[in-house]
């Protein structure tokens, strides 16, 4: 059939188009179809594709836009949203620790939404000490959202404490975040690093 011939020589030519696009040039043409711009009429599956390209090949914006997609994820039929948090979360953790792993610490949206996710236990097992964690991050970055979220979070845990049976190890921990939040948000890396495989050592579960 010449028709399908022909559809099947357009498509190989598309893949061909794209094989040397850069992850940015990915993501951006995923935005491209998302939002129908830049001559590309609306097609969220395509955006999605493009989007999954592009984190593929190390855009950590490709990942977090993935976890947007599945966190407001809607009904095709009826725009409903039927909300995917466990794969939110997975696409959400993936954009944090990418940006940790290339030291690219402007990706607050990407802490901040990872943090939220354990915060509420939306996806994942509800962990504040892991979300005050990932909101810290962003704080670093002058995070209002998230500066305020420590205060708050910090706040409830420290009340908390006083009428709790945790463990030394849980009470020492905690006493660790709040003395990195009276530091007016300063922690190195390297510190916080400690921080994190000491709780992990002395396995403490909030």
């Amino acid at each position: 059939n010449e028709a399908e011939v022909k559809e099947q020589e357009e498509t190989d030519s598309a893949k061909e188009d794209i094989s040397d696009l850069s992850a940015d040039e990915l993501y951006e043409l995923g935005n491209s179809y998302m939002c129908g711009t830049d001559d590309c009429e609306v097609d969220k599956v395509k955006a999605f594709e493009y989007y999954m390209e592009a984190a593929e090949q190390g855009e950590i914006s490709g990942y977090f836009y993935l976890g947007l997609w599945y966190f407001y994820k809607t009904d095709d039929d009826s725009d409903e949203y039927i909300n995917d948090w466990k794969e939110a979360f997975k696409y959400y953790k993936l954009a944090a620790e990418l940006a940790v792993e290339k030291e690219e610490y402007e990706y607050t949206e990407a802490f901040t939404s990872l943090a939220e996710m354990y915060e509420f236990g939306w996806g994942t097992d509800k962990d504040i000490a892991k979300a005050i964690e990932w909101y810290k991050l962003a704080a670093e970055q002058s995070c209002e959202e998230a500066i305020e979220k420590l205060e708050k979070l910090s706040a409830t845990l420290l009340n908390q404490t006083l009428n709790s049976n945790l463990s030394d190890a849980e009470k020492e921990y905690l006493e660790e975040v709040k003395m990195c939040l009276e530091e007016d948000n300063e922690i190195s890396s390297r510190e916080r690093r400690r921080i994190s495989l000491r709780r992990q050592r002395q396995q403490v579960i909030m």
